[in-house]
């Protein structure tokens, strides 16, 4: 567990994620999904359960390779993210990165505190050399922050995601870890 103080001074607390944290990942994901900007699923198409958020959690418990934190400001989950280990010898070494933020406390500094604490954990994984992201080309904030912490972009997948007539290319960023 980690204390931080936000932007504005309000207190969070950077922790790991528990079970009886699946009903409010899943309200973070789904509002996410219902703004239809920095997600690939549609809204209509966001149908995560608690009850298939539980397993995931449980199985990410249980896998000591992959970490998940939240971020909770007097007992509310206003963020998350999570590292997920490859599994295949060849790439056993990254991890994939996903980190969802309430509109509300975007810019408030709860997605650079969660990203500190998880790079910190990941200095610790002995398996994990590089860390991998894809992000939407017009979230210029999030790119900022990547940007910020190191990440670099290594390529471009040109009119990945489509809102309705609109095409935005999607950024692959990766920060190396350790050697």
């Amino acid at each position: 567990m980690n204390k931080v103080v936000l932007k504005d001074g309000t207190k969070a607390v950077i922790r790991e994620v528990n079970l009886d944290d699946a009903v409010q990942l899943v309200d973070i994901q789904l509002s996410i999904a219902e703004e239809n900007l920095y997600m690939v699923s549609e809204p209509d198409e966001f149908h995560l359960t608690a009850t298939e958020e539980r397993q995931r959690i449980q199985m990410n418990m249980e896998n000591s390779r992959d970490i998940q934190l939240v971020a909770e400001i007097e007992r509310n989950i206003v963020g998350f993210a999570v590292i997920r280990n490859e599994t295949k010898k060849r790439k056993v070494h990254i991890g994939a990165l996903g980190i969802f933020i309430q509109k509300e406390w975007r810019g408030a500094g709860v997605g650079g505190a969660l990203m500190n604490a998880i790079l910190e954990l990941v200095k610790n994984n002995p398996l994990i050399h590089k860390i991998g992201l894809a992000v939407f080309a017009n979230n210029e904030s999030a790119i900022r922050l990547y940007k910020k912490l190191g990440f670099v972009e290594e390529g471009r997948r040109v009119r990945e995601i489509r809102f309705n007539d609109e095409y935005v290319d999607e950024i692959l960023m990766y920060k190396l870890v350790s050697t």
